[in-house]
């Protein structure tokens, strides 16, 4: 079976794999991580073809805004998750210091999640907010 690839580029800010385009026989065009570490010889072998400049020069990486707004929703369920079920009890002042502390902390996560298509450069150069500790 034929195989080419195309277009690489770094897939993380670690510079830890190369996304690149295998266009594979009959199946057409097929997305490729390649990394060093791959339990398999072809991902290695790929990922050192890559290194070698044997598919053009690897682009740097690039945050897509599809990608960078599943992992904000990850990111709010989390955070939804350490506040249900105190919004009422926070309003109505049921909870202690801490608990409240806690409470505003996390809303203040949310609020920074979901203003981040506003930062400038977005999806390309962002700053994920900091998450509160627990």
């Amino acid at each position: 079976m034929t195989e080419t690839a195309k277009n690489p580029r770094w897939g993380d800010a670690q510079r830890g794999f190369i996304t690149l385009t295998l266009v594979v026989g009959p199946y057409g065009e097929i997305a490729f991580n390649a990394m060093p570490t791959d339990p398999e010889p072809h991902g290695r072998e790929l990922y050192a073809r890559c290194l070698a400049g044997e598919f053009g020069e690897i682009a740097p990486f690039r945050f897509d805004a599809a990608s960078v707004r599943a992992e904000r929703t990850q990111r709010l369920h989390q955070a939804q998750m350490a506040t249900a079920g105190l919004a009422d009890a926070f309003v109505a002042g049921l909870l202690d210091d801490t608990e409240a502390a806690r409470f505003k902390a996390w809303a203040a996560y949310q609020r920074d999640l979901a203003r981040l298509d506003a930062q400038p450069g977005f999806p390309d150069q962002i700053v994920w907010p900091k998450p509160p500790a627990d």
